[in-house]
């Protein structure tokens, strides 16, 4: 075996061999260097045996008690004493299966570096959060990062895409599978720019989804429906069923409308939508005017509270997510005798009504949907249109504002 001589051969230094890799601070393989004395027979011995150990060793690195038994041959001594030996600056420099970098771990950094962000909101934190969990669940959650590959990745999108059980025994739904896929890519995209990973060729090919195998179908109330949902409901849930009909709002938006944003006198409401950011004005029907005077809250910036001012929809230190409007809706739909449905099939049946009415373009407008075409540089969507069609779904919907049956 050649033994390379670390420069000039001085007492201190002496032969030397690079022999596997370890795990660096940053998670990165670094190659590992074993300073084996001035002996060379000796040298060229211990060289062997270290080299056989790397060699059965069935990592892609050195592990903490491979590296003890190395180091132990190294000084010539047992490996008894390797745990003391390990503690110079060459053991503090190896990785413990504590400090290497597990793409579970990675994930556990991202949730992490996203909790902290003060630029996000509760609701996108909670989504993330939720994601992030199901994310963990993966076959490759405990692969150390310095040896993830595309193949492997490749790997994880198909598993996931293929809808495997949940902890409950169902089968993930399909868009479930696909939020899971892109959070994992969002994880390796930040880990790729903050430096901890370095994303392989082709990435962006490995994480590109196939289009829907079939039309998602959208669950929507029928007027009757909502007739019964409207009379069965109290003064309080009627106002939320009225401005998720007239302006598409779900619980996170009601929950974080703000008194400011109302403008009764005009009869409208102003504001940027939660999750898109964009700006769009409503024109309110009679009856949600009429509520909003009634039930909106006249304390604090929060348009709508419960009982004892707090949000209808508010989040632990955990993360958890406690929302007040989906539990009243349950309550409601038993009342109502309606069998299917959450509190959001409201912005969706408002949406399909708008569509229908209006066509593509004023249904996107009514749900400030970002904008995904070119069509934003070169025209102007216009607002008179929506109102137009609010106008004729308030018509629609006029035989639900009939409480006598």
């Amino acid at each position: 075996m050649a033994l390379s001589k670390c420069g000039s051969f001085t007492v201190g230094k002496g032969w030397r061999r690079t022999i596997g890799w370890k795990v660096g601070n940053g998670g990165r393989l670094m190659p590992c260097r074993f300073w084996l004395g001035m002996d060379e027979p000796r040298a060229t011995a211990t060289a062997l045996a270290i080299e056989s150990i790397w060699v059965g060793l069935q990592k892609p690195y050195w592990t903490a008690e491979a590296w003890a038994t190395a180091e132990a041959i190294r000084v010539g001594t047992t490996a008894k004493d390797a745990p003391r030996l390990t503690a110079g600056a060459l053991g503090k420099a190896m990785a413990t299966p504590k400090t290497v970098l597990t793409f579970g771990g990675l994930i556990d950094r991202y949730r992490q570096a996203k909790m902290n962000d003060a630029s996000l909101s509760d609701a996108s934190k909670h989504s993330i959060a939720c994601r992030t969990k199901s994310l963990e669940r993966s076959p490759m959650a405990q692969e150390p990062m310095a040896s993830v590959s595309g193949e492997q990745l490749s790997a994880l999108v198909r598993y996931w895409l293929n809808r495997p059980l949940t902890p409950k025994g169902e089968q993930l739904s399909e868009c479930s599978s696909r939020l899971i896929v892109k959070t994992a890519r969002a994880v390796c995209d930040w880990a790729d720019a903050v430096g901890i990973w370095l994303a392989p060729r082709r990435f962006d090919d490995i994480f590109r989804l196939p289009k829907h195998a079939s039309a998602p179908v959208i669950v929507t109330y029928s007027v009757d429906e909502l007739k019964r949902l409207y009379k069965s409901a109290t003064a309080d849930m009627r106002l939320l069923i009225l401005l998720a009909l007239n302006c598409g709002f779900c619980s996170s938006e009601l929950a974080t409308l703000k008194r400011q944003e109302i403008d009764l006198q005009n009869n409208s409401i102003c504001r940027r939508r939660q999750k898109t950011a964009v700006p769009m004005t409503w024109r309110l029907w009679n009856e949600t005017v009429k509520a909003l005077k009634r039930g909106m809250s006249h304390d604090g910036e929060l348009a709508l509270t419960n009982r004892n001012a707090t949000p209808l929809v508010w989040y632990s230190p955990k993360r958890a997510r406690y929302d007040v409007i989906c539990r009243r809706w349950l309550r409601l739909r038993k009342r109502a005798k309606v069998g299917h449905g959450s509190f959001k099939t409201l912005r969706k049946t408002a949406a399909t009504m708008m569509r229908s009415i209006g066509g593509v373009e004023v249904s996107e407008l009514f749900l400030a949907h970002s904008e995904k075409s070119m069509a934003r540089y070169y025209s102007r969507p216009d607002p008179k249109a929506m109102a137009k069609a609010l106008t004729t779904m308030r018509r629609r919907l006029a035989p639900m504002f009939i409480l006598q049956l």
